[in-house]
């Protein structure tokens, strides 16, 4: 089974994925903040990840500079409802082959259902 961290401080929003994804058997885990994300990173592999970029405590820039950095196979599917495009796109341009999309809050729930399936190739 595949396993999916979600990354993003909205608990209503994590619940809402979790459920949309583990009907797909995906494995969900969630963290609310980057460094909590880091050290489940450090105790388990995953898939997938799923990260917003306004987060307390760490950012999601800062978190995917460290994920490019450590964890140089993991999949990163953005989703924010407020971003410096540019930032974003200077993230996607430093690694392209993690950084698999940019999701603009609010998207559909199966929106990012079929975006992981995709990127999964499921």
């Amino acid at each position: 089974m595949r396993k999916i961290l979600i990354i993003d401080d909205e608990e209503s929003l994590v619940t809402l994925l979790t459920e949309v994804l583990e009907m797909e058997n995906f494995l969900v885990h969630s963290a609310s903040s980057g460094v909590q994300a880091l050290e489940m990173l450090k105790k388990s592999s995953y898939s997938l990840i799923i990260t917003d970029i306004m987060m307390p405590e760490m950012d999601g820039i800062a978190l995917i500079d460290a994920i490019i950095s450590k964890y140089s196979s993991l999949k990163i599917i953005i989703m924010s409802g407020w971003f410096d495009e540019n930032e974003l796109q200077h993230l996607h341009e430093k690694d392209d082959r993690l950084i698999r999309a940019i999701l603009t809050k609010p998207f559909s729930p199966i929106a990012l259902r079929d975006l992981v399936l995709k990127e999964l190739a499921i």
